[in-house]
């Protein structure tokens, strides 16, 4: 299993970079300079679809230590852990790229080209002129999937976001 970690240079959470210590010492930590709104995604795309799952974990996603557990046990092809978003209001991130783990499976179906292919637009790209850019990886991952007929499978506890984050969390009713 790939664990792979792509901050903007200078903004890896304090927290963040605790948690990969701690419970994913072996975690690819590679900086992004911060104007490259397509490295993230290339970094992801060069080890997508290789002979091993693929962990994807965000420069402000504090895990515990029952991540990488859970997700080596798990059969399902793609899976997430939740967390709080406190910034804007507490509401759960559901289907984020925030803590994701890819299957070799899921990533043979689901192709870099397919991913890409998708739809984008924001300010940071140029109205989605550029498939790669981080700001649509999540969108564009989770539609490439559902599209191939895949659907996102939540672990519980969830994980921390930010440096307020509460990892550990259990899922509230409705959410299980």
């Amino acid at each position: 299993m790939i664990v792979l970690c792509c901050p903007v240079q200078g903004k890896l959470w304090p927290a963040t970079a605790g948690s990969l210590a701690a419970h994913a010492p072996d975690a690819l930590i590679i900086p992004v300079p911060a104007g490259e709104i397509w490295r993230p995604w290339t970094d992801y795309a060069a080890r997508w679809g290789r002979d091993d799952d693929l962990v994807v974990i965000e420069q402000d996603v504090v895990i515990h230590a029952g991540v990488l557990p859970s997700f080596g046990e798990c059969p399902e092809p793609w899976c997430l852990f939740p967390a709080r978003h406190y910034a804007q209001g507490g509401g759960w991130m559901l289907d984020g790229i925030m803590c994701n783990r890819f299957r070799k499976e899921f990533m043979q179906a689901v192709p870099v080209e397919a991913v890409e292919a998708v739809y984008g637009s924001c300010i940071r790209c140029d109205g989605g002129k550029d498939p790669r850019c981080w700001a649509h990886i999540d969108g564009r991952t989770r539609e490439a999937g559902e599209a191939a007929g895949f659907r996102i499978h939540v672990h519980w506890p969830s994980v921390g976001h930010r440096d307020d984050g509460r990892p550990g969390e259990p899922a509230p009713e409705g959410l299980a």
